[in-house]
């Protein structure tokens, strides 16, 4: 059976050669749409491991303005007890706690409605300013200098602006007291903080940042602006007497997976502290959403590919397989008429298939090997920018998908070779006849 086999494929080169070419050619397209189905799953992962998420919670509102007066919302805080079972949810992996207040001491740009008594600017107390969305979005830029790390005490990050309008570099020192939002009669904003008696902090200029994008701020108050904006670490807070510990303004989670944002928010909207009316919640996925959208739009359209292939192979090998069994229908009849059974012969067409496979398979390895990471890279790392990943498909991935196409080939040759054998030799001898 083996020797019929090899003489068979031999006496006929062009016949063989047209189904090396056909099956070579379903086995590259097969390979490398199943490579590019799978690296999209391998971008989708080094995507979420690279951007992370953050879910940001804040107490809502921080300022209540009723007419011309203004006070502090003192009562809707977050505090270290919710901070710490909000903590246990899986997933979170850190946390940056900020508290909020007004300071003075500085030359501040002036906003709207400025009575030249309101000059303050808004300071935040972070654990690292680094983990700032502010920071991390790109609407304000670390320029000179460092970020606060959680270890540093009464250190501050200011803009560019406020740096250039009090004369200030990386390593100056600035005296700065708390302050607090008022009006006059006039309606005008002023520090309503008496400083007599407040208690007034040395603190050292640690870093300078560039503001890239702001919001509307053409009716905020000097305090409002964002090139008054200070930041520093939350025992500067606390020594001002403008924040009590344990208890935080905002808390920006940072989120491994950012996949699992929305059922990280869902845990913390079921913890014991939650509540709609008096928390504002968001989260930021870093455009993570957008580009596993599309991801997932490429596999869709690869497995559509993939399936297409698979049929339209068979359907074109049955053709091919058929018509090349209705030019043997006369040596099928001569084999039966000298006593070979039909498992045999029919085992010999197997043999013949499997054989040209084995070859094809060996030759569409060797060219898929090479385009397969210049696809992926062409098709994935140009679009994504990942381009420190390997491309190369796992060989047990390949092994698996020859495999398949073997078992596609074979159960069309099975198909085309039943119309025959199952013709008695005197029939099939009359057909050739």
């Amino acid at each position: 059976m083996l020797n019929r086999a090899f003489l068979y494929l031999k006496r006929k080169k062009g016949k063989t050669f047209t189904l090396f070419l056909l099956v070579s050619l379903i086995s590259i397209f097969v390979v490398t749409s199943l490579s590019l189905m799978l690296t999209a799953d391998v971008v989708s992962t080094v995507m979420r491991e690279s951007l992370g998420g953050q879910i940001e919670l804040r107490r809502e509102p921080q300022l209540v303005l009723h007419g011309q007066e203004a006070e502090k919302d003192s009562e809707r805080f977050l505090t270290d007890g919710w901070l710490r079972e909000i903590l246990e949810i899986p997933g979170i992996i850190q946390h940056n706690a900020r508290q909020n207040g007004m300071v003075s001491g500085l030359n501040f740009v002036e906003g709207f409605n400025s009575s030249g008594y309101d000059q303050m600017g808004s300071i935040h107390g972070m654990n690292e300013s680094k983990w700032l969305p502010d920071f991390s979005n790109g609407a304000l830029e670390l320029a000179e200098g460092k970020h606060i790390a959680a270890d540093d005490e009464n250190v501050v990050l200011i803009s560019e602006v406020l740096a250039l309008t009090n004369g200030l570099s990386v390593g100056d020192t600035v005296w700065l007291l708390p302050a607090e939002l008022g009006t006059n009669d006039a309606g005008q904003f002023i520090n309503t903080m008496d400083t007599g008696d407040s208690p007034s902090v040395q603190a050292t200029v640690i870093g300078i940042f560039t503001i890239h994008e702001t919001s509307n701020e053409g009716l905020q108050p000097t305090v409002g602006l964002t090139v008054n904006q200070i930041f520093s670490g939350t025992t500067l807070l606390e020594t001002l007497e403008l924040a009590n510990y344990g208890f935080y303004n905002e808390i920006t989670f940072h989120v491994g997976d950012p996949s699992h944002l929305p059922e990280i928010m869902e845990h913390i909207r079921k913890t014991e502290g939650f509540d709609e009316s008096n928390f504002f919640m968001q989260y930021n996925d870093f455009g993570y959403e957008r580009i596993s959208r599309e991801l997932q739009t490429m596999q869709n359209l690869i497995l559509i590919l993939l399936v297409g292939i698979g049929f339209v192979s068979m359907v074109i090998l049955s053709l091919i397989l058929v018509l090349r069994m209705r030019g043997r229908i006369c040596e099928v009849g001569i084999l039966l008429s000298v006593g070979i059974r039909k498992s045999q012969i029919w085992g010999g067409f197997l043999l013949e298939i499997a054989l040209v496979s084995l070859v094809t398979f060996v030759f569409s390895h060797s060219v898929s090997i090479n385009i397969i990471p210049v696809i992926n890279r062409g098709m994935l790392a140009e679009f994504y920018g990942i381009y420190e990943m390997d491309y190369r498909m796992d060989l047990t991935v390949y092994v698996v998908a020859y495999l398949s196409i073997l078992g596609i080939v074979l159960a069309t040759t099975i198909f085309s070779t039943l119309l025959t054998t199952r013709l008695k030799p005197k029939q099939i001898l009359s057909i050739g006849s």
